[in-house]
């Protein structure tokens, strides 16, 4: 870790510097060519050619001085010592590689004269690397096929009967003993721990005895069991690589346990920890962290170790711990680059902990202690989008105006800051400011993914101008500007949507049939709730276009093939109004039955229900309507949406000439207190009209007054709640001039009432 930290400070300036102007290009290659010579793996020595294959003997006398030197370790050791380099050397090359790559991009499309010679240079370098990597796993097979044979047991070899030559040295190799902890260590944390990743454990070779650890000065607090923020998912190895990564951690671990006292150790801790990463182990990783801190507090080579295990406390959300390591890391080297980085995530658990304040504090200091940096301006960033999630729009625009205006090559922030800005002002409905922001900075250069998103928003802030059209325009425009913004297929289903309710039928079926065609390519995961929707989609515009047809047969191929997708229920619904169309209501009254009975519980199945009820009181039998809308009396419905389907179905028992049955359900509307007054009023004529087809004149001439007395406030912007007025006030009059005759109406009169 520490060999790849500095060779990435040596590296990037030095390819950075390449790219100043067509001038000076031999110094930058002079110095890369310092760099990969530093990097240079040192020539084995011939004892590790022997123990890597190689049957090259050296000179007896370097063999005397081999020997000499290697009296004071084994011959294992030295193997495990050699192979634990040679992991780091592989290590840093891979991380090189991943730079030259990234570096021989950027040259690839600047196409300068003064680029195409250190592009090509890069590209020599970046073989002459691959070649040593190879050259690096090949040692590293080897030795690990080498040391596994030298563990296994066998027999002693007899004695040659051939004296050998006077001179030549003898070096035994004994068997080392297996290391103990080998059967006796357990993992810190349970198996059952939900937290710790289920990974089979490699076999690995057992290593020497090990010497006691030093007591730590100070004990790790234990490592919360709360689920990580972030999930961490493990990277995936071929199992050649996974066996000498479990080698390469046993020789770490052996030096952990060997040399607590030496300067691997803090290398040994590192890299274990690194491993562990990869791994997804996140409580190892932070068992080595935390170890190496407390083993060497005053290393300045720990305050990586501190950082690291500030960010995984924070992790496993144990902010108060991870704000201590982020503290220490930034007070011991204030001015090293870990610095700002850790001050930052100490602001950060603040926000985690909607300490929103703190967090405010927090970022604003490291925006003012580090203006002008990469740290600097992610702290503007993070302080200004607080600032938009807790309501301030204002003041968070000021910070997005100031990152917006920055053109500094290495502001990473700009893009943000103009999203942000366009979202600012729709938080407060000023949707044409939104507009206008985006409409200026589409007019820029912009990668697919920022020109997509851009212009996503700005159809969402046509939408709230409330201009549809332009919104549904600016959706289809995206597959052809961006295509290949991560979210354009959502983008073309709503368009089609869109266009859709502007019943412009021909451009929405255009949009659904583009997105179907679009998945026939993409991966299962991709498609996902994608393909029925725009089945579904396409099915209404089909149908809005008079293609009944067309639109059976899509819906047909969505029940299909996605038999059992939530959307299949909202494919019956649309095909019984293909019915209704075709003025076959008991056969779209019957679907509907059936849907809502074959999906108990779901929503669509209680629009299902009143739809089936509206068709059975018009059209079919007011019968089977007062049974459906008894059944949508157990659903939970909204007030509203509860009294109307009570009040329709007092109407249908009117037509059925069962008023007793219907004044009692209108009583229960008026006794609700969450009924709608316009449904109060019309519940009260209602049961007036009961009341007096009944007979009961006298009560049905004081419902009458009570409607017209009671129904005048809900009548003031209701014209036909008038007019009722209006039919009461002459019925009770009728009433009362009867009962001054002493008249009676008879019941075939009443009967002959409209309803």
């Amino acid at each position: 870790m520490r060999g790849r930290r500095r060779f990435i400070g040596l590296f990037v300036p030095v390819l950075l510097t390449g790219l100043l102007g067509s001038c000076g290009l031999r110094e930058p290659m002079e110095q890369m060519d310092q760099v990969m010579t530093d990097l240079e793996f040192r020539e084995p020595s011939d004892r590790e050619r022997m123990l890597a294959g190689d049957t090259v003997l050296p000179p007896p006398g370097e063999v005397r001085s081999q020997r000499e030197s290697r009296k004071k370790e084994s011959a294992e050791e030295s193997t495990l010592k050699l192979l634990a380099e040679l992991c780091r050397r592989q290590d840093e090359y891979e991380q090189v590689q991943v730079l030259m790559r990234d570096e021989m991009a950027r040259l690839a499309k600047e196409r300068t004269p003064a680029t195409q010679d250190m592009s090509q240079e890069t590209a020599r370098r970046f073989g002459e690397l691959e070649q040593r990597l190879l050259n690096i796993e090949r040692q590293i097979a080897a030795l690990a096929q080498n040391l596994e044979q030298a563990r296994q047991p066998t027999p002693p070899p007899e004695p040659a009967p051939v004296e050998p030559e006077p001179g030549t040295p003898r070096e035994p190799e004994p068997a080392l003993p297996p290391h103990p902890a080998n059967e006796s260590k357990k993992p810190t944390l349970s198996l059952e721990d939900p937290t710790v990743p289920a990974l089979p454990e490699p076999q690995i070779f057992p290593l020497p005895k090990a010497v006691v650890l030093v007591e730590e000065t100070k004990k790790a607090p234990p490592i919360p069991v709360t689920a990580p923020r972030t999930a961490r998912s493990p990277r995936t190895f071929t199992p050649d690589a996974q066996s000498l990564r479990a080698k390469a951690r046993r020789a770490f671990q052996w030096i952990v346990n060997e040399y607590p006292n030496t300067d691997e150790l803090i290398d040994a801790r590192l890299n274990l920890a690194q491993m562990a990463l990869e791994d997804a182990d996140i409580p190892e990783a932070l068992k080595q962290y935390e170890s190496l801190i407390a083993e060497r507090p005053e290393d300045p080579r720990t305050l990586e170790a501190c950082y690291e295990a500030g960010r995984l406390r924070s992790e496993l959300s144990d902010f108060a711990e991870a704000r201590k390591h982020l503290y220490a890391c930034a007070d011991r080297a204030p001015e090293s680059r870990l610095a700002p980085l850790a001050l930052l995530e100490a602001a950060k658990t603040y926000d985690y902990e909607a300490a929103y304040g703190q967090a405010l504090t927090g970022y604003t200091d490291v925006q003012h202690r580090f203006a002008g940096t990469a740290s600097g301006r992610e702290a503007q960033r993070l302080r200004a989008d607080l600032l938009l999630k807790l309501g301030r729009p204002a003041e968070a625009r000021k910070l997005y105006a100031e990152l917006g205006a920055d053109r500094d090559p290495t502001n990473t922030q700009r893009t943000h800051a103009w999203l942000q800005t366009a979202r600012s002002f729709m938080l407060e409905k000023r949707y044409h400011d939104a507009a206008n922001t985006l409409r200026e900075f589409l007019m820029e250069h912009l990668s697919d993914e920022d020109g997509g998103e851009a212009l996503r928003l700005y159809a969402e802030a046509h939408t709230g101008l409330g201009e549809p059209l332009d919104a549904a325009r600016a959706l289809a425009r995206i597959p052809e500007k961006y295509p290949t913004y991560t979210k354009v297929l959502d983008a073309q289903q709503q368009a089609g949507e869109e266009f859709l309710a502007l019943e412009l039928a021909g451009v929405a079926a255009e949009q659904f049939q583009k997105v179907l065609k679009a998945l026939q390519a993409a991966p299962p995961a991709q498609r996902g709730d994608r393909e029925p929707r725009a089945l579904l989609g396409l099915a209404r515009a089909q149908r809005l276009g008079g293609k009944l047809d067309d639109a059976l047969a899509t819906l047909r191929q969505l029940r299909t093939q996605f038999p059992s997708h939530e959307l299949t229920q909202a494919a019956d619904l649309e095909q019984a109004e293909l019915l209704v169309a075709d003025k076959r209501f008991g056969e779209a009254a019957q679907l509907l039955g059936s849907s809502a009975q074959a999906y108990p519980g779901a929503v669509l199945s209680v629009r299902a229900l009143i739809r089936k009820a509206e068709l059975e009181e018009r059209v079919v039998s007011p019968e089977q309507a007062v049974e459906t809308y008894l059944k949508l009396k157990a659903a939970e419905l909204e007030p509203a949406a509860a009294a109307t389907c009570a009040f329709r179905r007092a109407v249908c028992l009117m037509h059925l000439n069962r008023e007793a049955e219907a004044v009692a359900a209108l009583r229960e509307i008026l006794a609700n207190p969450q009924t709608p007054p316009a449904l109060l009023a019309l519940s009260r004529f209602q049961i007036a009209l009961a009341l007096e087809r009944q007979g009961k004149f006298d009560e049905a001439l004081a419902a009458y007054l009570d409607f017209a007395d009671k129904s005048g406030t809900a009548a003031e912007a209701n014209p036909e709640l008038q007019t009722l007025i209006a039919t009461a006030r002459w019925k009770a009059q009728k009433l009362q001039w009867l009962r001054g005759l002493g008249t009676t109406v008879s019941d075939a009169d009443v009967r002959t009432e409209k309803l």
